[in-house]
C-alpha cells in the first residue's frame, strides 16, 4: 500500500475527530492542514522504525572526472577543506567558489588554492546567490559529475566512490548522501545537533520508494549532463528544491544514500541558527510562489510525490496560517473539549516524537526541551521572513560572523508581547518569543 494512502486516511480520521471535538466550519481549512501534517509526521516516524531495504548498486569500472565545488562567502572552514582535499579519488578537481568580501578571507583562500592546486573561482557580483555562483563555476570544468560542498561540510574519504555506485540507470541525476552534525562540542550544539541526526534518518529513507527524493543543497553527487539539460541551477534562494522539480520534470530522479554519512556543522550560536531559519523561511515562500503550479500540474510527478513536496515546503510558511488562526480566535471562540485538547497535544508534539529514538531518558528530555524552545522562539522570524520571501527574498549566509541581531530581538519581543497581551498571557509562543534576548546570551 502506498504510504500516502495511509497518511491521508489517518489525516481524514484526525480531521473528523477535530470536528467531533467541537471545531466549527470556520476553522476547517486550518485544522484540515494540521490533521494532514500530524498524520504525515506520525506515519513517517513509524515507517522509519523499520530497517530500510538495500538499494541497487553497480560496480564502478570507469573513473569519470568529478568536480568538487567548495562554496564559501566569508565563512570558510579549513577542516572542511582538508576533508575535500583528502577525498580518495584520483580523477577529481577542486574548485573553491568564493564570493567572499573579507580581504583576510580572500587572501587565505588564495593561499590554500595555490598550495593544493585548486581552482579559485570568483565573480564581480552575487547575482543568483548560491545558484548563480554554482552556474558560473560550472563554466570552468569539464567534469562529468559535480558535488556541492557547503563551507562547513566534512566529506568522508570514500564519498565519490560510494556515491558513483548508486548511478545504476540513466534516469538517476543525483545521489543525495545522509548527514550528521559533527560539532557537538557544547550543550547548544550537542542537543540541537541530535535533532539534525534524527531528522535525516527519519525523514529521508521513505522517499526512495514512496515519494520524491529531494536534492538538499549539499553533500550530493550530481550528473552534469542532467544539469545542462535543465538549464543549470534555478537562481532562487531554495535552489536545491527548485532543481529537484526541474530534474523530475525532465524525467530524472534522485536517490537517497543513507549509508554515505557526510558531516555538517550545526549553527554555532542562536544568532546563526536564527539566520539559517531566515533563509529557509524566505526560500520556502519564494519556492511556493514560483513553483506551486509547476508541482501541482506536473505530468511527471505522481499525486503522492506532489503532496509530499507541498507538505514539506508548507511546514515553514504555515506560520502565516497560525497567525490568522490566532487572530480569528480573538473573535470566534473554539469550544473546548477533552478530545480537542488531546488532539491538539498530539499535533503539537508529532514533529518532535523522533527524539523518542534516543536511548537515554536524560538525553531525550534535554534534547526535546532545548529543541522545542529554540524552534518555538522562531515563530516571529518565520512570520516576518515568510512574508519577505513572497516579496523580496535574499540569500542569508548562516556562518557569517558579526551579523546584526538587535532588530531581530526587537521584532521578536514586539510580536511575542503582542501575542501575550491578546491572549491574556496564555500564549506559549508569545512567552517564548519575549525571552529571545536570553537565548542570545545562553546559546552564544
Amino acid at each position: 500500500m502506498k504510504l500516502y494512502v495511509v497518511i491521508n486516511a489517518i489525516a481524514a480520521l484526525l480531521f473528523a475527530l477535530y470536528i467531533i471535538g467541537g471545531v466549527t466550519w470556520l476553522y476547517f481549512p486550518f485544522f484540515a492542514f494540521v490533521a494532514l501534517f500530524t498524520a504525515y509526521n506520525l506515519v513517517i516516524l513509524a515507517y522509519s522504525l523499520k530497517k530500510p531495504s538495500p538499494l541497487p548498486k553497480r560496480e564502478v569500472r570507469d573513473i569519470p572526472k568529478v568536480a568538487i565545488l567548495y562554496m564559501t562567502y566569508n565563512d570558510m572552514n579549513e577542516k572542511s577543506l582538508e576533508s575535500i582535499f583528502n577525498l580518495d579519488y584520483s580523477n577529481k578537481e577542486v574548485l573553491i567558489v568564493d564570493d567572499s568580501t573579507n580581504p583576510d578571507m580572500r587572501k587565505r583562500l588564495e593561499d590554500i588554492a595555490e598550495e593544493h592546486g585548486a581552482k579559485l573561482i570568483r565573480r564581480s557580483n552575487r547575482k543568483g546567490f548560491k545558484a548563480g555562483a554554482i552556474n558560473n563555476a560550472l563554466k570552468y570544468t569539464d567534469a562529468e559529475y559535480v558535488t556541492i560542498c557547503d563551507a562547513d561540510e566534512l566529506m568522508p574519504a570514500n564519498f565519490i566512490t560510494e556515491a558513483l555506485k548508486y548511478f545504476v540507470s540513466d534516469d538517476i541525476a543525483f545521489v543525495q548522501a545522509s548527514h550528521y552534525s559533527w560539532n557537538k562540542d557544547n550543550t547548544w550544539r550537542k542537543y540541537m545537533g541530535l535533532g539534525v541526526d534524527l531528522h535525516w534518518i527519519t525523514y529521508q529513507d521513505y522517499r526512495n520508494k514512496h515519494a520524491i527524493v529531494n536534492f538538499l543543497g549539499h553533500g550530493a553527487l550530481l550528473k552534469v549532463s542532467a544539469l545542462k539539460q535543465v538549464g543549470g541551477f534555478p537562481e532562487i534562494v531554495s535552489e536545491d528544491i527548485a532543481l529537484t522539480v526541474e530534474l523530475y520534470d525532465h524525467g530524472y530522479r534522485g536517490v537517497f544514500a543513507r549509508d554515505i554519512q557526510v558531516g555538517e556543522a550545526f549553527p554555532e550560536t542562536y544568532n546563526a541558527f536564527q539566520r539559517r531559519h531566515k533563509k529557509w523561511s524566505m526560500g520556502a515562500a519564494e519556492f511556493m510562489k514560483r513553483y506551486w503550479k509547476r508541482v501541482l500540474f506536473s505530468k511527471k510527478l505522481s499525486w503522492d510525490q506532489k503532496e509530499d513536496m507541498l507538505i514539506s515546503m508548507l511546514s515553514l510558511p504555515m506560520t502565516a496560517y497560525l497567525v490568522i488562526f490566532i487572530v480569528m480566535a480573538m473573535f470566534f471562540t473554539i469550544p473546548f473539549s477533552y478530545l480537542l485538547g488531546i488532539l491538539a497535544v498530539i499535533s503539537i508534539f508529532a514533529p518532535s516524537l523522533m527524539f523518542l529514538k534516543l536511548k537515554s531518558i536524560t538525553t531525550f528530555v534535554k534534547a526535546f526541551i532545548i529543541n522545542a524552545i529554540a524552534y518555538m522562539s522562531l515563530f516571529p522570524t518565520s512570520l516576518i521572513y515568510t512574508i519577505k520571501g513572497f516579496i523580496a527574498p535574499n540569500f542569508v549566509v548562516t556562518g557569517v560572523k558579526g551579523a546584526r541581531w538587535s532588530m531581530d530581538i526587537a521584532l521578536n519581543m514586539l510580536i511575542g508581547a503582542t501575542l501575550v497581551l491578546i491572549s491574556r498571557g496564555l500564549n506559549p509562543l508569545g512567552i517564548v518569543a519575549t525571552l529571545t534576548p536570553l537565548f542570545y546570551v545562553i546559546w552564544k
